[in-house]
Order: structure tokens, then C-alpha cells, then sequence
């Protein structure tokens, strides 16, 4: 339709990215479709970041600043029961949970931005291929 034809038209002119996201394992949904046309979910870290530093000694690899003091590397993990999921049935985080390939877009324009996408174009960014899932205006 005209939402489709308008999407292909702003991915051209850089006015929408599309945001792909897999999970470890893609398992088909029942219908044999690998993708979801989805929007974005959200992950909420609460104490969820550890940082394991070490000390200069020597010719180590680049040195990383934290207040002055000169460390030899630094290792960061996220993760860990403090992180919670924000899920809902059209976003990123549940299709990938359900083992399908998240398939977003976004606009490259901030929210109130006069060159924002409408957000009934946006709207239609939802609907999917019913033979792979992609999103329609990708798929046609």
C-alpha cells in the first residue's frame, strides 16, 4: 500500500534504519516463519554491571584512565538477575525469546521532529510477510 511505498522511499533517503537482532538459535514459529516485524521492547540493568580491574605491571596493552590512575585492562560483564525484560507481543525482546530474528525500523528523526516519520507510516512498519515474517514493506 501507500505506508509501503513511503517506507521504501524514506530507507532510501535515510530517514528509516531497519535494527536486526537474532537470537543464538532461530527457531521457526509454527507457520515456518523466521522473522517478526517488531518494534522495541526494553531491558532494564539494576546493578547488573561488574567490572574486573587490574593493575599496570609492565608493558601491558592500552592503558585505561579511571581518575588518574593508569590500569592495564579492564573487563566489563552486564548480566545477572538484577536485569529485567520489558516485553510486550510486537517488540524485539519477546520474538527473539521466541527464538525469531527481530526486525526493527526506526526513525532517524527524533520523535516531534517536523521531518519525523507519521506515526501511522510507523505503524505499518508492523505488519508481516505472512510466508517469512519480514516486515511487509521490506518483503512486497
Amino acid at each position: 500500500g501507500e505506508a509501503n511505498g513511503l517506507l521504501r522511499r524514506a530507507f532510501v533517503d535515510g530517514d528509516v534504519v531497519v535494527n536486526v537482532n537474532a537470537p543464538p538459535k532461530v527457531v521457526p514459529d509454527g507457520s515456518g516463519r523466521r522473522f517478526r516485524a517488531t518494534r522495541l521492547g526494553a531491558f532494564f540493568y539494576r546493578d547488573a554491571v561488574v567490572s574486573n580491574v587490574q593493575r599496570l605491571n609492565g608493558d601491558g596493552p592500552a592503558k585505561v584512565d579511571l581518575g588518574g590512575d593508569e590500569w592495564d585492562e579492564m573487563e566489563v560483564t552486564i548480566g545477572g538477575e538484577n536485569m529485567h525484560q520489558l516485553k510486550f507481543a510486537s517488540c524485539d525482546v519477546s520474538a527473539i525469546s521466541e527464538g525469531l530474528v527481530s526486525v526493527s525500523t526506526l526513525s532517524t528523526w527524533p520523535e516531534s521532529h517536523p521531518m519525523q516519520i507519521r506515526s501511522d507510516v510507523l505503524e505499518a512498519t508492523l505488519e508481516s510477510d505472512p510466508l517469512h515474517g519480514m516486515p511487509m514493506w521490506l518483503a512486497e
